[in-house]
């Protein structure tokens, strides 16, 4: 199975998350309200009891392996995922390291010592989409990785050019949210990075249709005589 030691993996550090937990957790107070979401600049707004605070982050890791696996199942094209499989890999192991980098905060401040939010979260965030910007223009045709739309889904040349601008497209938005977190307040940065992405999203609908018109075999096809 081509994604089996990325699913060993993720379990493992489901059990390390699990166990750093488990060890916090003896030494919080029953009665304690423990901070579990922040805003854009770094400040908690959002607190929890004790029980939900600690045990929402595992739960959230455990169901993104859950769906990790299921996808890797009942994907049509399996060929094709298992060719994208690096880009799917880096999207859903980083999706879990960012859980599990989550619930670190989540226990470290209740535990009294909190870390910056903002100035690690970010960057990991930043990090990972360039990452997958630059292994999304290698993905090829699959329903759950990369730019899917119903013309990516239909014609493999919107697929892959629609995928490679795409690519493009994350990695200066995440180039462009570390620079930001450097020469502009906190809010400015998360605010560029989320900008960036949905502009990103936006625009690679709107080129997936341009690049389905001007498939070469879709015209091929049409000039066909009956």
């Amino acid at each position: 199975m081509a994604f089996r030691p990325l699913l060993i993996a993720g379990f493992v550090l489901l059990a390390v998350v699990i166990a750093f937990t488990a060890w916090a957790w003896v030494q919080i107070p029953d009665t304690a309200l423990i901070a579990t979401h922040w805003n854009a600049s770094g400040q908690i707004n959002g607190t929890m009891h004790k029980m939900p605070a600690l045990l929402i982050g595992p739960g959230m890791m455990a169901v993104l392996l859950l769906v990790f696996w299921a996808i890797t199942k009942v994907e049509p094209r399996r060929n094709n995922l298992a060719r994208s499989r690096t880009f799917f890999a880096v999207g859903f192991g980083g999706a879990l390291a960012i859980s599990a980098l989550a619930q670190i905060h989540v226990v470290l401040t209740a535990l009294g010592r909190p870390l910056p939010v903002t100035e690690t979260v970010l960057p990991a965030t930043a990090v990972l989409v360039i990452v997958l910007g630059n292994f999304m223009g290698k993905t090829r045709s699959n329903f759950f990785a990369g730019v899917r739309t119903p013309w990516t889904l239909e014609s493999d040349y919107s697929w892959e050019k629609t995928n490679r601008w795409a690519g493009r497209f994350f990695i200066l938005s995440g180039i462009a949210a570390l620079v930001a977190l450097i020469v502009s307040p906190k809010i400015v940065a998360v605010g560029i990075l989320v900008g960036a992405l949905l502009s990103s999203a936006l625009v690679s609908v709107v080129l997936s249709y341009v690049f389905w018109k001007e498939d070469p075999s879709r015209h091929a096809h049409d000039s066909v005589p009956e």
